[in-house]
């Protein structure tokens, strides 16, 4: 009986589509540069978004064109993979992801993940959009003069 009833939960649990639960850990600029792999001011050179293998997501592959490396150096062109996209008439967001348009210019602080493929460091604080002289974050508190964030990158202990 009781395993009954733990089958009904498990199932009806999986069945909830509620809103869930994002958890990201807040970092301050010098966390980010300390623990990031890479950072780079990038334009962003494409935005191809597609079905993941299981159908049930889409994700999207964020070409970047490196013009300044300001942690360690790689390759000039990265490409990045953030879950959400649009693919047809569907569109998949997900919560605490950045956003990138074509053509934009980029700081991006990049990690190297399990499968050693990088990805943005913070998830929405890994990525600023560089407009004018300021750096502009998704999150609008941590928008800031580019001066000042690349000041602070370059002086943090990495």
């Amino acid at each position: 009986m009781k395993r009954n009833i733990l089958a009904i939960l498990l199932v009806l649990g999986s069945l909830y589509t509620g809103p869930g639960l994002a958890l990201v850990i807040e970092k301050d600029v010098t966390q980010l540069s300390n623990e990031a792999d890479r950072i780079v001011v990038a334009a962003v050179a494409d935005l191809e978004s597609a079905w993941a293998p299981d159908g049930l997501t889409i994700y999207t592959d964020v070409t970047l064109q490196v013009e300044q490396d300001l942690k360690n150096s790689g390759a000039s062109t990265i490409t990045v993979r953030i879950p959400g996209g649009t693919v047809g008439d569907l569109s998949m967001v997900e919560s605490d992801t950045p956003t990138f348009e074509l053509g934009e210019r980029v700081v991006a602080f990049l990690k190297t993940d399990d499968q050693k493929e990088l990805m943005i460091w913070g998830w929405y604080q890994g990525k600023y959009s560089v407009i004018g002289d300021r750096a502009e974050n998704d999150d609008p508190q941590l928008s800031r003069p580019l001066a000042d964030l690349l000041e602070t990158i370059t002086t943090a202990d990495h």
